[in-house]
């Protein structure tokens, strides 16, 4: 019975890998740039790096060979051209994931390329952040005044429970100058994330917590002009734009 399991299990698998049509391979032409070939196939640009092993979207040259995963068309006759009336950036320039996916983040949108670079450093060290409150995002990681604001500021009801972006290990919990009542929790590879301006901290230090475990509650202490949470995420000593990180929207938003 084992055996006749297995072999209708490998089968079952032959199938379905035989159901799943090869990467079409894509040829790069003389004017063509990595917009031109993503919009022509139908396929995200960052998809398109991430099945070749590149990180500038600027780097492909004339005769190099692509590899482009669930292609919506076979390869073009002829190089592909810009529509009339479409001027598509040219190579290194900034490219940006369509308005949808930041409703409500308004000109806090990262760079698409940016957020897919810090995603797969975060990936290589087995980490995926999630969001650690529902809210709406009234301040970026920018510069105000002058000075860098090293976080977001995500609004919330005060009380309302904060939650663990990754997993990881406690290394601060409590008063911590104009941060307020903080946590700090360490992750893998480096990394860190920072809960600012806590009613009070649920958690304490040297404590283990796991993604999506309530660590604090939202309040308004520290330098707070109201109940919100700051949020940092580090790398190293380094203060990284959070949003690089996180998904496009918080669950419950």
């Amino acid at each position: 019975m084992s055996r006749a399991l297995l072999a209708a299990l490998l089968l079952a698998a032959w199938t379905a890998c035989a159901g799943r049509p090869e990467p079409v391979v894509h040829t790069v032409r003389e004017g063509e740039n990595l917009y031109r070939i993503s919009a022509y196939y139908g396929v995200p640009i960052t998809a398109i790096l991430d099945a070749n092993g590149l990180e500038d979207p600027g780097t492909i040259a004339r005769g190099q060979r692509l590899r482009i995963p669930d292609a919506r068309r076979a390869p073009p006759g002829e190089p592909l051209r810009p529509p009339p009336g479409v001027r598509p950036p040219g190579p290194g320039s900034p490219l940006e994931p369509p308005r949808s996916q930041f409703r409500g983040l308004g000109d806090l949108r990262p760079n698409a390329i940016a957020r897919w670079r810090a995603r797969r450093a975060a990936r290589a060290a087995g980490l995926a952040f999630a969001w650690p409150l529902a809210g709406p995002v009234s301040s970026g990681f920018a510069r105000r005044e002058g000075r860098l604001h090293e976080g977001i500021d995500v609004l919330g009801e005060p009380g309302a429970l904060v939650r663990a972006a990754e997993t990881g290990v406690v290394a601060h919990s409590g008063p911590l100058g104009a941060y307020g009542n903080l946590v700090l929790v360490r992750h893998a590879g480096g990394f860190a994330t920072a809960y600012a301006h806590a009613r009070r901290a649920l958690v304490a230090a040297g404590e283990r917590v796991r993604r999506g475990d309530p660590i604090a509650e939202v309040g308004a202490t520290g330098n707070a002009t109201g109940p919100h949470l700051h949020f940092e995420i580090r790398r190293g000593e380094r203060a990284v734009d959070p949003l690089l990180f996180l998904p496009d929207a918080p669950e419950g938003r």
